[in-house]
């Protein structure tokens, strides 16, 4: 059947749900943090995925500090934050994770948000066998969009001993510099609909100055591209590649970002996506049988 659509903007989000549960609406783009008042108003709800927020490592050889060289500090700077607190108090709605690929992905992992869950204790013996018992410091400069995120984050790697000490950024320039001369940075969006690209454009691309090298990593990615036209490769070369990613340190994976969408299910059908896209395939969007 013919489907008439038409577009409104409405830009305050709570305007949005207002307007989908009282049905002014058929179709609404939500915010995160309202999903669960849709739904329990009897709203249909489908959010999409597929884009990791992550701190990402940018010093990987000890050029800043030998600590970053260790992929046991990486380990342990994961395992101190808790994840399930970090997304309800900054991101609520999101979905805390600790694997670099989204869930539907073939190479997701569950067992890496078990290995990686919110334990300060056991990232504090990993640590001390890193050879850093007392933890250490260093510096982590922040924009206005990533400083909340990381004054949330500051006082988990303080109760392991690491303090990490916040610079308010003079400059979008001075934001990009920070790869060159300081060890971490983010949180960055990943969306891995092309794995193949991501590896050299980002792990080993800008965001390797240091020209890092891990042997885990490229094997996995060679797999994966070696593996085209067969599907159980695929899954295990990217079930490799997470592993070796999370494990590495070189990203440290916080949530999956979602783009909900609130619709009314007794007019419209449940629309799908294209990909990680934030909006629903227009094709997609047709009567409810």
């Amino acid at each position: 059947p013919l489907v008439s659509t038409e577009s409104r903007p409405i830009r305050d989000p709570q305007a949005r749900d207002t307007a989908v549960i009282s049905g002014e609406l058929d179709m609404a783009n939500i915010t995160s943090d309202t999903q669960t008042q849709v739904e329990s108003a009897g709203v249909g709800l489908v959010a999409n995925g597929g884009t990791v927020q992550n701190i990402i490592a940018f010093d990987k050889t000890g050029a800043l500090g030998p600590q970053w060289s260790d992929p046991r500090v990486y380990q342990a700077l994961s395992m101190a934050i808790d994840r399930e607190a970090f997304v309800n108090a900054i991101h609520p709605g999101e979905l805390p994770t600790a694997n670099a690929l989204p869930a539907d992905n073939p190479g997701y992992l569950p067992e890496l948000d078990e290995e990686y869950a919110y334990d300060p204790e056991g990232a504090k013996d990993l640590l001390a066998e890193a050879g850093y018992p007392d933890g250490f410091d260093f510096t982590f400069t922040i924009s206005a969009q990533s400083q909340r995120d990381l004054e949330a984050l500051q006082p988990y790697w303080e109760a392991i001993g690491v303090n990490m000490t916040l610079k308010n950024a003079a400059s979008t320039e001075e934001v990009f510099a920070v790869v060159q001369t300081e060890p971490l940075g983010g949180p960055i969006p990943l969306t891995w609909t092309n794995p193949l690209g991501k590896v050299p454009g980002v792990l080993f691309g800008f965001a390797n100055f240091h020209d890092a090298e891990n042997a885990d990593i490229q094997a996995a990615a060679g797999a994966l591209g070696a593996a085209t036209g067969d599907e159980d490769a695929q899954t295990a070369a990217l079930k490799d590649l997470n592993r070796a990613i999370v494990d590495s340190g070189w990203l440290i994976p916080l949530f999956e970002q979602l783009a909900p969408w609130a619709y009314n299910a007794k007019k419209v059908a449940e629309p799908t996506f294209p990909g990680a896209e934030a909006f629903p395939i227009l094709a997609s969007i047709q009567p409810a049988s």
